[in-house]
């Protein structure tokens, strides 16, 4: 992972144009620097970006190298996870994009309201994908802790569902330990 990243790239992960990436990381006053090479341009920090960005940055670098490990290389690697564990993972980023994104809109004073709405509309079917995949179960306090481990993390990974993981490469019964039972 980039820890700066150029207009385009942005502009392709939150797919805008680059002109609208422009304009937003102006009026937010995102941090940059001056590009070398070619063309030239801006490149923003990725620490410096809002949250809804800095999570869709991670989405689109999940999806495009599945090989991304937790920074401590101790965990599961993304292309290791099931289908299902991945498609959750996933799910699970874009719900955080998308609350990260409602959130960020509400005004000074309205947070809570606007936590209730936005679960209250998850929970009513507004992202059907993403709730038939996890499910009405789903707190802002579930949400907020989902963030958290991205932010930490830098990885999708981290929010993927590990219960099981481990055990899963060992052998439950080798042909030697059948032959002795039988």
């Amino acid at each position: 992972m980039s820890k700066y990243y150029s207009t385009a790239e942005i502009a392709q992960c939150i797919e805008l144009t680059v002109m609208t990436v422009t304009r937003r990381a102006k009026r937010e006053g995102w941090p940059s620097r001056a590009r070398s090479g070619k063309g030239g341009g801006k490149e923003y920090a990725f620490d410096g970006l809002p949250e809804s960005v800095q999570t869709a940055i991670l989405k689109a670098e999940a999806e495009k190298a599945p090989a991304i490990q937790i920074e401590d290389n101790k965990g599961p690697r993304l292309e290791n996870l099931s289908d299902k564990k991945r498609a959750t993972a996933l799910a699970r980023a874009d719900l955080v994009a998308l609350y990260t994104d409602h959130i960020d809109r509400a005004t000074r004073g309205s947070k809570t309201d606007a936590r209730a709405k936005f679960i209250s509309a998850y929970q009513a079917g507004a992202w059907s994908r993403i709730l038939e995949i996890l499910g009405p179960n789903v707190s802002w306090k579930t949400i907020e802790r989902w963030k958290l481990q991205l932010c930490k993390n830098k990885t999708v990974v981290a929010i993927a569902d590990k219960r099981g993981i481990h055990n899963s490469s060992h052998s439950v019964m080798t042909d030697e330990h059948e032959n002795i039972l039988l």
